[in-house]
């Protein structure tokens, strides 16, 4: 298609070339698609034609579109640079579902889109409790995998699990599959002892959340006492880092805790919001001080250099008050999500917190 002297020996031999299969009159006559590739939709159509076709699509392009379906598959939104109008782009954008292919063309919009991103706080969500309900009946379903992809695909940006001393959710198989399905996803929350330092050294996952763990406890009730623990986690943390594993520790909004945070070079910050959301969700007087609390620790760590992230307890109306602090970067959020999941559906409550979030954000920005 490149080459003028062989278009033009094609034309002489009764070649026609075409834009699109409805400029053919007579659908009887064999059709070639291009080296350039075409959108999934042309074959589809041709099928429906009962057109008789050859694929010419070069192999290096097609092994594009291979690789551009994959990662949609495994929940990563695609950037592509090139030319609106160019062949190619339009067959690997026509390869996907509208607006699962972001088109950048020139430098200006590479830099208005990465203004964009740096606005956009991303979402964690966690999924322990579809483990949970999956347990109860000693099943194998609802499907961890399943509810990741639908995660991922909703509006999610990373997949957190916490794989406790008990297992009593979570499985080791559980997060071997969520880190070979979903390269770079995974957050792994776990207690800083050495079997789980073993384990995540295994799994390589994206990232480790640090949290203090209680057997006897429902579910996380405080941040990690990083002050009296700092030997011990400088030791656990010192060789995930080797391994390029982002590191987060899961704090109170305590300025001594931050500190000792930016001692041991973590990478992030996870501020336990517990006390916030029940002191908002009981319209308790203290609820404005635990928000400036959280507000205050994520400008200090901001300055620091340290990741912002902020989780546990959140629900719609706590979630977007916490995304209008601008110095936080994620939210992690699972119970509430898997609650509303019920009556909702998994992707629509993901649709809708996410939908709080930019709410929140907008907010921040404005004021």
């Amino acid at each position: 298609v490149h080459n003028k002297y062989v278009v033009d020996d094609l034309k002489n031999k009764g070649a026609v070339f075409v834009e699109e299969l409805e400029e053919i009159e007579d659908k009887s006559r064999p059709v070639i698609f291009s080296a350039h590739g075409v959108p999934k939709k042309i074959p589809d159509d041709a099928k429906n034609y009962k057109m008789t076709y050859v694929d010419a699509t070069c192999p290096l392009v097609s092994k594009v579109h291979r690789e551009a379906e994959n990662l949609n598959k495994a929940g990563y939104h695609i950037i592509l640079i090139g030319h609106q109008n160019h062949p190619e782009v339009v067959g690997t954008m026509g390869q996907l579902p509208i607006g699962a292919i972001d088109l950048i063309q020139n430098e200006d919009e590479a830099k208005n889109y990465k203004n964009n991103i740096d606005k956009k706080i991303k979402l964690g969500v966690n999924i322990d409790h579809i483990a949970t309900l999956r347990n109860a009946r000693g099943e194998d379903f609802p499907d961890i995998i399943n509810a990741a992809k639908v995660a991922l695909s909703s509006g999610a940006d990373s997949i957190t699990a916490h794989l406790r001393e008990d297992r009593r959710h979570i499985k080791d198989l559980d997060i071997e599959k969520i880190a070979s399905n979903f390269p770079g996803k995974l957050n792994l929350e776990m207690a800083a002892t050495r079997e789980m330092l073993d384990i995540a050294l295994k799994i390589k996952p994206f990232s480790c959340c640090i949290v203090p763990e209680k057997r006897e406890e429902l579910t996380t009730e405080g941040g990690l006492d990083v002050v009296s623990k700092h030997n011990q986690l400088k030791d656990f943390i010192d060789p995930l880092k080797d391994l390029g594993i982002r590191t987060s520790l899961f704090i109170d909004a305590d300025e001594s805790q931050l500190r000792h945070c930016v001692d041991l070079n973590a990478d992030c910050i996870e501020i336990h919001c517990g006390s916030y959301c029940r002191s908002f969700d009981g319209n308790l007087p203290s609820a404005d001080d635990e928000f400036l609390k959280i507000k205050n620790i994520s400008e200090l760590a901001y300055r620091e250099g340290i990741e912002v992230h902020a989780g546990h307890g959140l629900n719609y109306n706590t979630t977007r008050y916490l995304s209008s602090i601008k110095e936080i970067e994620e939210l992690n959020i699972g119970f509430f999500i898997i609650s509303e999941a019920i009556f909702k559906g998994l992707g629509n409550a993901i649709i809708d917190i996410r939908e709080c979030m930019d709410e929140g954000r907008d907010l921040g920005e404005k004021n």
